[in-house]
Order: C-alpha cells, then structure tokens, then sequence
C-alpha cells in the first residue's frame, strides 16, 4: 500500500512539473518577465528564466527513477518552497504578479488557491522526501510494468478518474468565473437601457461617474521618481485619465494596448497605486509613452466615482470631462480613439469626440 502511494505521489509531481516545464521553455519571454514581476533583478531574470524550467523537467524526470526519486522529490520540495516563499511576499506587499505557472496552458495573477495550491504540492513532495533515500518506492516504469492486467487496468482506470476530476473542477471554476463577468456586464446593460427591478429602474436613474461637462478633481500625487504631480500639470491638451491595477486581470490585458495608442491622440495619465517598480517595469515591456502617478489609499478613485479598475474619462485641454465613466478597456480604448480621430490632440474638437462617443457608447 506504501508504494501505491508513494508511486502515485511521484507521478502526480513527475506530471506537474514536466508540463510547467515544457510550457515555461515555450514561452520563454513571458516566463522571463514573470520573474523580474516577482522582484528578480533583471540581470538575473534572463539566465533564471531559463534555467528554472530545465530544473522542473530535472524534476520531473527524476521522480519516475527509483534510484533518482529521492532526489527528484528534494529538488521539487526546494522548488515549491521558493514559489510560496515568492508568492507569500508578494501578497503581504500587496501585489499578483501574474504565476505564468504552466505557461500559456493557464497563467493568472497569483492569489490565495495559487499559493494553497503550491503547499498542497510540496506537502506531497515532503512527503516522498521523508521515505528517506532508500525508501522512495519503486521505479514507476517498473512498477506498472510488474501489475497484473486487470490491476494495470484498474490502476488506470482510477488516475483517468482523477485526471477527469481535476479537468471538471477546473473547467467548472472557469465557467463560474466567466458567469460572474457576464452578470456584471448583464447587470450594466440593464442599468443602461432600464430594466429590471424597480431598485435597478432607481439606480438606473442615478448617474454613474461624474457629470459631463464638470471639472475633474484636483489632485497632488507622486509620479514613479516620486515627485509631485497635481492634475492640472498634465492639461492643455485631452487627457484620458485611466484608473489602472496590475492585480487586476482585465487592466494587465489592456497594458499592451497602452504602449499602440497614437501620439496624435489625447495624452494619457494612469492612476494607479503600490509599488512605482512594478510600473516601471509594466512601462518599459510595453513601451508607453504615458504618465503615471500613484495614489496611497483610494482618495482619487473615491474624488472621481470610479469604482474598480480599468475605468476612466475623457477630459479636455481645461479639465473637463466630456465623456461619461469608461468601464473597461474596450471603452477606454474606444475614448482614445475617437479622441484621436476627430482631432482633438490638437485641443479642439472635443465636443465632436464626446457626440462621437454618445453614438458608440
């Protein structure tokens, strides 16, 4: 019964760290990035972000051998310390990197189930590890080629169980998640076009954001070098104020986007708060050309009725809002463009790009 267990318990961590491996080295940029996100220094990004998929496929690899098992288990039991020390830290700092964990089979940022799941996997490595070094199991190869057919069959039969298990499980996570977005946006359109209950018909009625036409907030932050920044620094010219998280999933899709966006177009100020590195480095993969200061608690977020992120306005050259609240990067894209396209980097034409958005909104 032990080497039932210890054979499955290798083969679990054999897989994981074979398939993380594999989708790490495919994907090589992504996996390099991820580091320096966690706080590598860039120096070492590079070189680590290659060597730390080789060292899961060692891993992997050992972990099938009986006389290499132990080892393999030690390796993966080192590994996964390191990634919850990595992602403890983050999150007490506030921070979710994205874990890139199996490359571009799954990745999103890291949060409590990543971190839970790590311990669950090394607590399944220590305990390989604690067999001791001539006590790690059987060769798994060796193993399954010494059943019975029926025992073979059986034992087959049970990990294509768990293996169809963890796929449900996963894909129901995935479906529950993506129902949650689609309420949220059902619940949107409904705000828009009026329908639902009679509390919806009251919100409905309630604007959202601040009013078109009103002056935006003023507001004194630092900038990534720390300096003081107050809004009325970055008008006269349209400013396209975006409300912007790296822990959020949505802002880090749109933070490519952010480095295509037209220098014809309005300029562009990203509120944001946490560590200026981390902005740094988000700036720098994708080469914006935007502004960026950081808020300390959520004083601007509240000033500006924006809740959650990515949202935003379309201000004029004086710091007057001509768009409603933009609620998402679809719509924060769209503000810029229209911006763009009626000529309104050039200070005029404001009034054009907020009838323009009223028609597409």
């Amino acid at each position: 019964m032990m080497d039932i267990a210890l054979v499955i318990a290798r083969l679990l961590l054999a897989v994981v760290f074979v398939m993380a491996g594999l989708a790490k080295l495919a994907d090589l940029g992504r996996s390099r990035r991820t580091l320096a996100d966690f706080g590598v220094p860039a120096t070492l990004a590079g070189p680590l972000g290659i060597l730390l998929p080789l060292a899961e496929l060692a891993v992997g690899v050992a972990l099938v051998s009986a006389a290499w098992a132990w080892w393999g288990a030690v390796g993966a039991l080192a590994l996964l310390l390191l990634f919850v020390a990595g992602i403890d830290i983050s999150l007490a700092r506030g921070r979710r990197p994205d874990c890139h964990c199996f490359g571009q089979l799954h990745s999103e940022p890291v949060g409590w189930s990543t971190l839970a799941r790590n311990v669950i996997l090394a607590a399944v490595a220590g305990f390989v590890v604690w067999q001791g070094p001539n006590a790690a199991g059987p060769s798994v190869v060796g193993w399954l080629g010494g059943l019975a057919p029926a025992e073979l069959a059986g034992f087959g039969a049970g990990l294509l169980l768990l293996l169809l298990v963890m796929v449900e499980g996963w894909g129901l996570l995935q479906l529950l998640r993506q129902n949650g977005r689609l309420l949220v946006r059902l619940e949107a359109l409904e705000a828009k076009l009026g329908v639902g209950s009679a509390h919806d018909h009251a919100t409905a009625e309630t604007p959202e954001g601040l009013p078109i036409g009103s002056p935006a907030p003023e507001f004194a932050l630092p900038d990534l070098e720390g300096r003081e920044r107050r809004l009325r620094e970055f008008l006269g010219r349209p400013l396209l104020v975006i409300f912007f998280s790296p822990q959020c999933g949505y802002s880090l899709q749109m933070a490519p986007q952010l480095g295509e966006l037209s220098e014809d177009g309005p300029r562009v100020l990203l509120v944001s708060r946490g560590d200026p590195e981390e902005r740094r480095r988000l700036a720098a993969d994708h080469r914006w050309r935007c502004d960026v200061v950081l808020e300390r608690g959520w004083e601007v977020h509240n000033a500006y009725r924006a809740d959650g992120t990515p949202t935003g306005y379309l201000l004029d050259a004086e710091g007057r809002t001509v768009s409603k609240l933009a609620i998402g990067a679809d719509e924060l894209l769209q503000l810029a463009r229209a911006a763009t396209s009626t000529g309104s980097s050039n200070g005029h034409g404001n009034d054009l790009a907020a009838e323009s958005l009223r028609q597409t909104a």
